[in-house]
């Protein structure tokens, strides 16, 4: 549920609506940085007793945890982010945790968390889903596991990220590993693995995803461009243990070169398929119809899929995904063809996509003006059609007289006026219509900021002249 603010409960609210109020407080995420959607910190005390996750966005709304507000049904708690890049060692978060020890099932702190408040994660009986990243507060492996032995073993979520103490022989690596087999397979469904070294990706982080067989989400990255591949890992272990992976329907497996006869072993071996991202890929042409033709189930499945910066893929594959496959709800490419729109009138068939990223490519196949209108016309009736869209990100082109075309074809931006649930648009350019401006105010209510800001700023100041009207 989103966030709420205050103002949906300024004055009485009315009988008939009483019933909905614990709904709407049920989750929170408080920036007191004086975020639009966020509530006030007395609102919130107001109505802590029906806060069940709860979500800091910045160290000044850290204040929250010092007053003596009590939540009594939190099963959830985020610290998202504390600015600065310093460390916090607030006595303050460990006070707030061992209050609600009782109640909470999750915790999540981002990298500037400190190791003393470890105790006060052990202590809560309920912790089924901490989150814990080694930059965050495991300089020392081993004293990490030994210590808090019974927090190891009710982790689901772990994030190794660029960890020398992870990634180097040592004792440490070898007891990280002893607990991975501690008291038969482990808990963990949600894993990271970031790593710098090609060793690494050759044992300890192979180790670690092998002794992980109930995984549902993986994210293995590798920064370094010789060695084996994160990919190539994975088909080994799949190959090598026909019990592992069953459940696996998340995978990220970016920023690598990839064979192409190594992805199709991995989509054979996948049982269910929901997200795939191989963005900064070579994924092509030829990757696409694996996808598309070795288990054809997954493109009934797969609701996102992020191919950002994969060049050697043709916006022809780009069109016929739309157009193939019914379950994406986010998809992230480089953008459709000019020709493609006007040769191929398929309708999309992703009517629950919630966020694009795409753009229209103008080639020389649309010079004749006629032609051209009708490829951004036909784009923009496809985009139109995703009602339950919430974010859109380059959908008008960065070039300034393309951008100006866009908007001058017949209906304009009119087509896209279905999209009332648009928060988040990005585009390369600043309209210069007042019209326009006018419009997107008034047809995409729900727009954040800053877009929402830029754009009635433009027409409080009176920026247009009467030519742009």
């Amino acid at each position: 549920m989103c966030p709420v603010s205050e103002s949906r409960f300024v004055g009485q609210v009315p009988p008939r609506l009483q019933t909905l109020v614990p709904r709407l407080w049920e989750e929170i995420k408080f920036d007191f940085h004086g975020s639009q959607c966020s509530p006030t910190l007395s609102s919130i005390q107001k109505y802590a007793s029906f806060i069940q996750s709860l979500s800091i966005d910045h160290h000044s709304a850290l204040v929250l945890l010092h007053s003596a507000t009590t939540f009594p049904a939190l099963a959830s708690l985020a610290i998202k982010e504390t600015g600065c890049g310093k460390p916090y060692d607030d006595p303050a978060l460990v006070d707030f945790i061992q209050r609600h020890r009782e109640v909470l099932k999750s915790v999540t702190t981002n990298q500037h968390a400190k190791e003393s408040l470890l105790p006060a994660l052990e202590d809560c009986p309920r912790l089924e889903s901490p989150t814990v990243e080694n930059q965050d507060y495991i300089p020392d492996p081993t004293r990490w596991i030994h210590q808090f032995e019974h927090l190891w073993s009710r982790l689901h979520t772990m994030s190794l990220e660029d960890g020398d103490n992870f990634g180097t022989p040592n004792p440490a690596t070898a007891t990280v590993k002893n607990w991975l087999r501690f008291d038969g397979p482990n808990r963990i469904r949600d894993l990271t693995l970031h790593f710098n070294q090609p060793q690494t990706i050759s044992g300890f982080s192979a180790c670690v995803v092998k002794q992980c067989p109930d995984l549902i989400r993986l994210r293995w990255y590798c920064a370094v461009k010789d060695g084996i591949s994160p990919m190539e890992r994975l088909v080994d272990i799949f190959q090598g243990d026909s019990s592992f992976g069953k459940k696996l329907e998340d995978i990220t497996l970016g920023r690598r070169i990839f064979k192409n006869e190594t992805f199709q072993l991995l989509m054979k071996s996948l049982v269910q398929l929901r997200c795939l991202n191989l963005c900064i890929t070579n994924f092509d042409q030829e990757s696409w119809t694996i996808l598309r033709t070795t288990k054809p189930a997954h493109l009934k499945t797969l609701a996102v899929l992020n191919l950002y910066r994969c060049k050697q893929l043709p916006i022809k594959a780009i069109h016929q995904m739309l157009c193939e496959m019914p379950s994406l709800k986010i998809f992230v490419a480089t953008a459709v063809g000019d020709k493609e729109m006007v040769e191929d009138p398929r309708p999309w068939v992703c009517l629950d996509m919630e966020e694009l990223t795409l753009r229209l490519s103008l080639t020389r196949f649309s010079t004749d003006p006629s032609v051209r209108s009708l490829a951004i016309k036909r784009y923009l009736a496809q985009v139109g059609q995703l009602k339950r869209l919430e974010v859109l990100k380059h959908f008008l082109p960065s070039d300034e007289h393309e951008f100006t075309t866009f908007l001058k074809v017949k209906g304009g931006l009119d087509v896209l006026k279905n999209l009332r649930r648009l928060r988040l648009a990005i585009w390369a350019h600043t309209f210069t219509g007042e019209n326009e401006v006018r419009w997107i105010l008034e047809n995409w209510p729900l727009l954040e900021n800053p877009s929402r800001s830029n754009l009635q700023s433009s027409l409080n100041c009176g920026q247009f002249s009467k030519s742009d009207k």
